[in-house]
């Protein structure tokens, strides 16, 4: 996007003090392209974690994003930036409403609004004027389709959006009342939904196309030359957040990762030879294991077993790298009704050169509840 003379820093936080956005936890990226889930060759976005998974009304919500960058080439560094606003209920739940042109004319009736994050604050960056102060009023489902009309075309929006890994916001106090009411709902909820973009260059305003598809991302990430950057160069992520008055959630713990049963050190990272066999298969293997304590497979209040018995949580393991393969790509950890499971291992294979590399352990429960790992690789 070519910024405008016209748009300053204090215009283009008035634009989105205009209007409304909305708050969440969960995480999303959206991307392509990708060859395999857990090789790592571009920038992703990995997961966000939330300090409080299940959020409360009033309640203020710390984000910490994890970012990789699996790109051979990093002459171009990746800035994360925030949308420096919150979508609170939008319509359906759905996030495209949040800013979609055909959600844009309910003439403010519908659940959704959209609202500059209270006291938003964003480390590892300095977004100027365009912080944001305090929210604006609810302007109804589409409300962030108006402000995008509201913006030139092509703007370059980095400058004015806070960057970092965290971010800080604050969820409405009305948020579950002001949720419309779900079928088959266990209990009366809110939803806060917030987007981000890991970007290899900067980010630009970019116009809908008038074909009417709901998906259409109004922010594209660009090079210095206005060219829009491959797909392993940037990714928009959303942060799903939801909010109960009644229930609570934390993050799953893990104590330790261990190679082939014997713990990691992890600031030291793991030390392997590269393969030398002919066929990749015959190479030497580890087995990979994180160790979550019982005391995180909670109870979930809205989940039972058919006969009256509340159940569990879902624990599982998401695996990353960045050099090497790694036979699976997931584990189960906990199941909702069994409980521990006994051989949660994965094999990593080394790569047949010498090398750098990270490993990304990520453990998640099925409300929202993140924690991970990130682990040096050093293959001799």
């Amino acid at each position: 996007m070519r910024i405008t003379r016209a748009l300053t820093k204090v215009a283009f936080a008035s634009v989105l003090a205009g209007a409304a956005l909305g708050s969440v936890v969960g995480t999303s990226a959206c991307g392509t392209g990708f060859d395999s889930v857990s090789k790592l060759q571009g920038v992703r976005i990995l997961a966000t974690k939330a300090d409080k998974p299940f959020a409360h009304p009033g309640d203020t919500v710390n984000l910490e994003m994890l970012v990789a960058d699996g790109r051979a080439d990093k002459t171009r560094p990746v800035t994360v930036s925030w949308i420096p606003a919150v979508c609170t209920n939008p319509k359906l739940d759905l996030y495209y409403a949040c800013f979609a042109p055909q959600y844009a004319s309910d003439g403010g009736a519908s659940d959704a609004s959209l609202a500059l994050s209270e006291g938003g604050t964003s480390a590892g960056g300095d977004a100027g004027d365009a912080g944001p102060q305090a929210p604006a009023a609810n302007s109804g489902a589409g409300a962030l389709a108006s402000i995008i009309a509201k913006i030139p075309p092509h703007t370059n929006l980095t400058p004015f959006l806070p960057q970092g890994n965290t971010y800080s916001f604050k969820v409405p106090a009305d948020i579950v009342s002001s949720h419309v009411v779900t079928p088959g709902a266990a209990r009366p909820y809110g939803l806060a939904i917030l987007f981000n973009y890991a970007c290899a260059g900067h980010l630009e305003l970019v116009p809908f196309d008038g074909s009417g598809n709901p998906l259409q991302i109004p922010i594209g990430c660009y090079d210095d030359f206005g060219a829009e950057v491959k797909v392993d160069d940037g990714v928009f992520g959303l942060l799903r957040v939801y909010s109960y008055a009644d229930v609570s959630n934390a993050n799953p713990v893990i104590d330790s990762l261990t190679q082939d049963d014997v713990a990691v050190d992890l600031k030291a990272g793991i030390t392997l030879d590269h393969c030398t066999e002919s066929r990749r298969r015959d190479c030497k293997k580890i087995k990979l294991t994180p160790v979550v304590p019982e005391a995180s497979w909670e109870q979930n209040p809205d989940s039972n077993d058919g006969q009256g018995n509340i159940q569990h949580e879902e624990i599982w393991v998401d695996y990353y790298s960045t050099i090497g393969d790694l036979g699976d790509d997931a584990r189960l950890l906990y199941d909702v009704g069994a409980g521990k499971i006994k051989k949660p291992e994965v094999e990593f294979q080394p790569p047949s050169d010498p090398g750098e590399g990270t490993l990304y352990v990520v453990v998640h429960d099925n409300r929202g509840g993140v924690e991970w790992l990130v682990v040096p690789l050093h293959v001799k």
